[in-house]
């Protein structure tokens, strides 16, 4: 208890010491530390919305995550393949939407020709009405087997993520229907996942 006792003290001691160094700085010092932190707020969001250095900074939040945290991540490295804006708009894609299931069936057999961990999807792939009365518009019907084949395929060698959305509906937390309902993935249903991209409002609140 003694030692307790007198380490207790020190503690005080110390914080003592460092608040009355505290109180010794002028208005001007805090002036300065206010200003230079709302720069620094400000500066670090335009150079995020800017993508100034992005590589750069990507590699520092990988050695972060991957050399400095406590436990170490189940991969050591994430790819991200972009569909940038030329390509959406002025490529194959032709800005329309929904996005072409084909072109999506052909990106997920290129990236599972790299031999990834696993392969997660990130795109809007939802019925045209939450409940599911209707799975998918029937003008893309051939577009969504073509997907959902390929899906299938790769998923028999590897982990799958597909996009799932939850919204509320009649007071409850319901996930909303998507083109992969109804599709026959019982051979491969141990290598599929969801992934969450969009939650209702009341479930992104829960979740923060």
């Amino acid at each position: 208890m003694k030692g307790l006792r007198k380490q207790y003290d020190q503690l005080r001691e110390r914080a003592a010491k460092y608040w009355s160094q505290l109180q010794k700085k002028g208005l001007e010092h805090w002036l300065g530390v206010a200003i230079l932190t709302v720069l620094g707020l400000l500066l670090g969001q335009w150079i995020g919305t800017a993508e100034i250095w992005q590589e750069l900074r990507y590699k520092i939040y990988q050695f972060q995550t991957s050399r400095l945290s406590i436990g170490q991540p189940i991969e050591w490295r994430t790819v991200f393949v972009l569909v940038e804006d030329d390509e959406y708009w002025k490529g194959e894609l032709a800005r329309r939407v929904p996005i072409k299931r084909n072109y999506l069936a052909k990106l997920l057999c290129a990236v599972d020709r790299a031999n990834p961990a696993l392969i997660a999807l990130d795109f809007d792939l939802r019925s045209p009405v939450p409940s599911g009365e209707l799975v998918e518009h029937p003008a893309y019907e051939c577009e969504r087997r073509e997907l959902l084949e390929a899906v299938a395929e790769v998923a028999g060698h590897r982990a799958v993520i597909l996009p799932k959305q939850v919204s509320i509906i009649g007071g409850r937390y319901v996930e909303e229907s998507d083109i992969f309902r109804g599709f026959d993935f019982s051979s491969v249903k141990g290598r599929l996942f969801p992934g969450y991209i969009q939650l209702a409002l009341g479930a992104e609140a829960a979740s923060e």
